[in-house]
């Protein structure tokens, strides 16, 4: 019998691609060759993707908010056989948001290249499943206020503390900005917020919504970057309205790839590493519960 040259055998790097295009609902070629594939060849990774998508694991499609290249989100049948737990509370598979979403695909690549980010959890990701493990003790707030994302962090060695991910495309109106601001202030389980912005006028106006509604408050939650210094900079300076920071540094690329941490020279997120004393208090305190 003549074997189907189209049939395809479910790898775990296979695998792999599809817990990734859940956790993001939508990845461009590119950046599935750099996240998931490293060790591929190009020609091997555009091969590949044609295969799963003769055989409807996954759809990929061109766009303008893709810059004309082709994008890739993952099919159900994937979802149900290989990722599913029974106990998915949403599921979305497919991005109603392509260009904001494939940036958040780049913010969280580059978390990733740091050994200070032990884990990172996309909004697809807390959605879906919704539950505590031992790798990620706290989802809950996080899923009430349908964050962008929640990063666990190394702080002082073994200790942690995790942060919401804000990731904002476009200029809103104000009354949108303090409905955000509003809502993580009152949540006491999220001490930071890392917001990054794409424009200069977004962190205009937030930031000044949150001195005018917050300004009493003991430490500003909201801590700022560009996205372009993000993607492009190997230290992360994220800044508060009051000019304290929280820097991340020391990121483990070497050639395109994700490096381990040496034991002589892997970097941690040192409480001296930010300089707002009252919130250092209170990481310290978190950290040592």
């Amino acid at each position: 019998m003549r074997r189907n040259r189209d049939q395809v055998t479910v790898r775990k790097d296979d695998i792999d691609l599809f817990s990734y295009l859940h956790a993001s609902k939508i990845a461009r070629t590119d950046q599935i060759h750099r996240d998931v594939w490293k060790q591929k060849s190009e020609a091997a990774v555009y091969k590949r993707l044609w295969r799963l998508e003769r055989q409807k694991y996954v759809k990929g499609s061109i766009s303008n908010e893709s810059s004309r290249k082709k994008a890739f989100h993952l099919m159900k049948k994937s979802f149900d056989s290989y990722l599913s737990n029974g106990e998915d509370y949403r599921i979305e598979l497919k991005s109603d948001s392509v260009a904001h979403d494939l940036e958040l695909v780049d913010i969280r690549s580059k978390f990733n290249m740091f050994h200070e980010c032990e884990s990172y959890l996309s909004e697809n990701e807390l959605q879906t499943w919704r539950t505590s493990n031992s790798t990620f003790p706290v989802v809950e707030p996080f899923v009430e206020l349908n964050s962008d994302g929640a990063i666990l962090l190394q702080i002082a060695g073994a200790k942690k503390i995790v942060a919401a991910v804000e990731f904002e495309a476009a200029r809103k109106f104000a009354n949108r900005y303090r409905e955000i601001l509003s809502r993580y202030y009152s949540e006491g389980r999220i001490a930071i917020v890392l917001y990054i912005f794409s424009d200069i006028s977004v962190l205009k106006r937030v930031r000044r919504e949150e001195e005018k509604m917050f300004k009493n408050e003991e430490e500003p939650k909201f801590f700022y970057i560009a996205l372009n210094e993000l993607k492009q900079k190997s230290t992360l300076k994220f800044i508060n309205w009051r000019r304290e920071f929280i820097t991340i540094e020391k990121c483990r690329i070497k050639d395109n790839t994700v490096q381990p941490p040496s034991s002589a020279g892997h970097s941690k997120i040192e409480l001296e590493d930010c300089t707002a004393p009252k919130l250092k208090n209170f990481l310290q305190m978190k950290a040592d519960r």
